[in-house]
């Protein structure tokens, strides 16, 4: 009669790299830290091997700093995580053209907050902002190859657009205009 359900545990692995033999060294870690840590394996246990980083991970929103396509997969995947953390609250963010080195400073100010301001971006990669929008009629894949998207300052949820707009202004005057050059306004 069994008289434990689902034991879980977490396996140290090497850093696995692309091109590396994932069975073997998975293998290897788990009859390694069986022996080392002295739990028996039985022929129906069940491995599996969970992913870290952008699909498990939202990290703390000032160091959210992504690139079209980190963008565009968060979006396109609905990962759970992301939306969470990005429908919490409203914000004051920049996408930064790695090419050019401008900026496009621009807020959120809405019910589903980042999350809602930023699907459009990752539908788009310009949000149907003017100076976006010229980059990539030049370039399709200019997004994809320069823009960033990071978060300057969080706002709450329910903001209204009057206070949010005065505070994103604040933001382009303190890096200063010729910096932004990527807003009209």
């Amino acid at each position: 009669e069994r008289r434990v359900g689902t034991v879980s545990r977490g396996i140290r692995c090497p850093i696995i790299r692309e091109g590396d033999d994932l069975a073997s060294i998975v293998a290897t870690s788990v009859l390694e830290a069986s022996e080392y840590e002295g739990f028996a394996l039985n022929d129906k246990d069940v491995i599996s091997i969970e992913r870290k980083g952008i699909d498990w991970v939202c990290p703390d929103y000032e160091e959210i700093h992504l690139s079209y396509a980190q963008l565009q997969r968060i979006f396109n995947n609905g990962i759970g995580v992301w939306k969470n953390r990005l429908t919490a609250c409203n914000c004051i963010y920049v996408i930064s053209d790695n090419n050019s080195g401008k900026l496009y400073i621009g807020s959120t100010y809405n019910s589903q907050g980042i999350w809602g301001r930023w699907a459009d971006y990752a539908k788009t990669g310009h949000g149907d902002n003017v100076e976006l929008m010229k980059l990539l009629e030049d370039d399709p894949d200019y997004a994809t190859k320069y823009f960033k998207w990071s978060i300057l300052q969080t706002l709450p949820l329910n903001i209204n657009n009057d206070k949010a707009i005065a505070i994103e202004t604040r933001w382009k005057e303190k890096l200063g205009r010729a910096v932004c050059a990527l807003n009209k306004n």
